[in-house]
């Protein structure tokens, strides 16, 4: 065991290093703002986060307990051999691994040990605490160094205490089924695992497109079409993509000037995908400008036409709330003296009188993504209450309460989504995606949302604010966890968590798959080296003058003992990466993306920690139990 313990805390350190910063998509500014940096470790964290910090460096102090063994073992069998050459040899001291318990100097290196625990955990977690702060999407806090350190000390202690009441077992079972397996059972159920796993994966990616949006539906700003989920707060822009765009054009988006001509409010109040030059040509036209569905300036008087001319214009819809009725709508042209609600700069001001729709169902939308399963939404917005209560419809592809193509909508400081895919529903309400402390005050704030098929991204303001999750992965792991209250909320910043446990789910048993597979394959080598050897040896016997001859023999199994060798590391090797490989591929391929870097690097690192916690642990049993 002590001779993997360099291994296991390389394993643990490169574990926390995936499941923290992955993927390691920094931003670095010219300045370093130490006050910046120090002010985002007020940031909170929830329950979710603490259990997970909790857990993360588990591994790390385990392998900072191997290494104390280690050290622990060589220094006491110095002190045995110098104070007892005379009766005891070295051979022995190398079986004591520890001191009397009543001495007063192991009892302080104990003491030493835990603190040395301490601050090794402490300093690995506030080195991705600090690099977190320059990691799109994340933000370091303060409870995670406490929590990291306690989780490294856990480590440490699970090692000392339970290591052979809790893991003894497990691994003899381990043990005794690779010894009572073959390897063409091993072998096909290896292939067998993996196959179905492929299969799920597939099916969580077609149950995660827009195949079964409904083009029925109209656009309302503001409002349900019952007119009874009302939103308060002003919108200046929203413009839609029909494909997800690059966190490079994202940040293009970000970029583009704003307010171009506060006199003229044809000129639109923030930026617009299709503004007009001064001579009536496209400016800077972006390189996805052929997918741009939609793009309204909300600003200026009576409705609001769409700048590519493709959808239905946004009509004012009203109610009176004397005699009014949940389902009853008007449609009217706004004259200039009910204006008392429009912000030339600002947008348009909605509340629960005044709204905005489409006269006509929104097809092109929906028929286009339903096509491509991808879009980005940009919209400029304000809530007008941070308290809001219930979910006020902000964007809606609706045609009523309960039938949606998509949502953006606000609960107190919560963005909600709602989308509708296999998965998720008619209602988009299984579950409900929720992106928290959004709306913290009424500042206007430029928001971008991309999906892909599989990956929803929100940007707020600025390219380092995103928040991303992987539906395949997260909805697969909330299924599994809260089955069947399927209305449970999701948080989006969860996802990070969820999209690790998945892979886990899939790549653990497959790394437990391979270990049995080359612990089998050892065992028969070493039969056969056993039996190679035994031949040897006789036939030395039967020829004593064959000297020359037998050591010619012994280089040719030397040499296939050595290819042997090499076969078997480049088989762990492909057992490794080729499983995630054929995954990501298929998945890539099925949704026509190019493969993700960060989940064949999580796939891979899972598949081989496993292997190696395995083939540690399989070393590490006690003699009586084997």
């Amino acid at each position: 065991m002590e001779r993997s313990a360099p291994r296991i805390v390389a394993c643990g350190i490169l574990l926390v290093l995936v499941a923290t910063l992955l993927p390691f998509n920094f931003t670095f500014q010219d300045s370093l703002d130490i006050k910046a940096i120090a002010k985002l470790f007020r940031t909170k964290s929830n329950l979710t986060d603490w259990l997970g910090n909790l857990l993360l460096f588990i591994p790390f102090g385990f392998g900072l307990a191997c290494l104390s063994q280690k050290s622990n073992t060589q220094l006491c069998s110095k002190i045995l051999v110098q104070t007892d050459a005379g009766t005891r040899g070295h051979g022995d001291a190398e079986k004591m691994n520890v001191l009397p318990l009543n001495s007063t100097w192991y009892k302080l290196r104990g003491i030493v040990l835990i603190i040395g625990v301490l601050v090794a955990s402490f300093s690995l977690s506030l080195t991705v605490e600090l690099l977190q702060a320059f990691l799109p999407g994340r933000a370091p806090t303060g409870s995670d160094l406490l929590l990291n350190s306690i989780s490294g000390l856990l480590g440490f202690w699970v090692f000392h205490r339970w290591r052979t009441k809790v893991l003894s077992s497990p691994v003899v079972r381990v043990e005794a089924t690779s010894k009572r397996l073959w390897l063409p059972q091993l072998t096909v159920s290896w292939f067998g695992y993996l196959i179905f796993a492929i299969a799920i994966s597939l099916a969580l990616q077609t149950g995660t497109n827009l195949s079964n949006w409904d083009d029925s539906f109209p656009l309302l700003l503001g409002n349900e079409t019952t007119g009874d989920r009302p939103w308060q707060g002003s919108i200046a822009q929203l413009s839609l993509v029909s494909q997800a765009l690059s966190q490079g054009e994202v940040a293009s988006l970000f970029a583009a000037p704003r307010n171009p001509n506060r006199n003229n409010a044809q000129e639109g109040a923030t930026f617009s995908l299709t503004k007009q030059g001064n001579r009536g040509r496209r400016e800077e036209e972006p390189s996805f400008s052929k997918d741009i569905l939609a793009d309204y300036q909300l600003v200026g008087q009576g409705n609001y036409q769409d700048q590519t001319k493709q959808l239905p214009d946004l009509v004012w819809q009203y109610s009176e709330k004397p005699g009014f009725s949940s389902g009853q709508q008007l449609n009217i042209r706004i004259s200039p003296q009910e204006t008392r609600f429009l912000d030339q700069e600002q947008g348009v001001s909605l509340s629960p009188n005044h709204w905005l729709a489409t006269t006509e169902p929104a097809t092109l939308i929906s028929q286009q993504l339903r096509t491509t399963s991808e879009f980005t939404l940009s919209a400029t917005i304000a809530t007008a209450d941070i308290t809001q209560m219930g979910i006020g419809r902000i964007i809606s592809l609706s045609g009523g309460p309960y039938h949606r193509n998509f949502t953006l909508a606000q609960q107190g400081t919560d963005l909600i989504l709602r989308l509708r895919t296999p998965l998720m529903g008619e209602n988009g309400t299984m579950p409900p995606l929720v992106v928290p402390q959004v709306f913290v005050d009424t500042d206007f704030h430029h928001l971008i949302i991309t999906y892909d098929g599989s990956v929803l991204q929100f940007y707020l303001d600025q390219i380092s604010r995103l928040s991303s999750v992987d539906l395949k992965s997260g909805l697969f792991l909330l299924y599994l966890l809260k089955f069947p209250d399927w209305n449970t909320p999701f948080h989006v910043t969860d996802g990070a968590l969820y999209r690790f446990v998945y892979y886990g789910i899939i790549f653990i048993p497959l790394g437990v798959m391979m270990t049995l597979i080359f612990r089998r394959i050892g065992l028969q080598e070493g039969r056969r080296q056993e039996a190679g050897g035994r031949r040897q040896e006789a036939e030395g016997r039967r020829q004593k003058a064959g000297g020359r001859r037998e050591e010619s023999l012994s280089s040719k199994l030397f040499k296939l003992f050595s290819l042997v060798g090499y076969c078997r590391r480049t088989a762990l090797i492909g057992g490794m990466v080729l499983p995630a490989l054929i995954l990501e591929s298929i998945l890539a391929m099925s949704i026509n993306r190019v493969m993700n870097p960060g989940n064949l690097l999580i796939s891979i690192v899972i598949t081989g920690v496993t292997m190696l916690v395995c083939k540690v642990l399989t070393r590490w049993i006690p003699s009586d139990l084997q």
